[in-house]
């Protein structure tokens, strides 16, 4: 137990997050996805289930590199910072977008249940809600920036001794819904690193819609620039 909860003060979130994290490479391989469970998220979310698995690249702060293959077609994403691009050359696709004023569509480390000190100062605000008195993880609202104009709301449960984010609940900017549930499962700890390796997401019904395993993990390694160029 940390001196901040020992004591009875209010844990800041900045003590619950690896804050020598700096780099990732993993595959995130599906485990399950139920297309029809995950069409009650969005219509969008069940996208990445219809890939079998993912090479992931990820540096801070907000870089970001997803590349997934299909019989013979390469599906290749990238963010690096506030810029994004999509390409499938043998679709002929090649999309660019600026998403500084779209936090949704700006795919983070947090999308694959990592928090880090970059989102915390320049994508999300904390409000400290509680301790779980039944498991002793930290409970905070995060919000995006108010310049963003985004009511996106995440409730993270956070372990402070381990610095994990063991569950997220996303709710709807639009009405503040319960959309979608993530349960990190499973951690290891590599480069220093606790590291999610297994999650499920539950949709509102609380239905597992869709679970996966990232694989040959590694973590504040070097990487290319290269691998984030737009």
């Amino acid at each position: 137990m940390t001196l901040a909860l020992l004591l009875g003060a209010n844990p800041s979130i900045n003590d619950c997050v690896p804050a020598n994290f700096r780099s990732a490479t993993f595959v995130a391989r599906k485990v399950t996805g139920n297309q029809r469970e995950l069409a009650k998220i969005n219509k969008d979310f069940g996208m990445s289930y219809r890939f079998s698995s993912t090479t992931v690249s990820m540096e801070e702060p907000f870089k970001l590199r997803m590349e997934s293959k299909v019989d013979d077609s390469t599906f290749l994403f990238i963010v690096n910072g506030v810029n994004k691009v999509a390409r499938a050359p043998r679709s002929n696709i090649n999309v660019r977008e600026n998403v500084a004023t779209k936090p949704g569509k700006r795919q983070t480390a947090f999308d694959f249940g990592l928090l880090t000190p970059a989102m915390l100062k320049d994508l999300f605000d904390a409000t400290f809600v509680r301790i779980d008195r039944a498991t002793g993880l930290a409970v905070f609202d995060l919000k995006y920036k108010a310049n963003m104009k985004d009511n996106t709301r995440n409730r993270v449960f956070l372990d402070p001794q381990r610095k994990v984010m063991v569950r997220r609940e996303w709710y709807s900017q639009i009405d503040n819904r319960l959309q979608a549930t993530f349960v990190y499962t499973s951690f290891s700890n590599v480069g220093g690193v606790n590291f999610p390796v297994a999650f499920e997401v539950r949709n509102a019904e609380n239905k597992v819609a869709g679970s996966m395993k990232y694989e040959n993990l590694k973590v504040n390694v070097s990487l290319d620039d290269a691998l984030f160029k737009l």
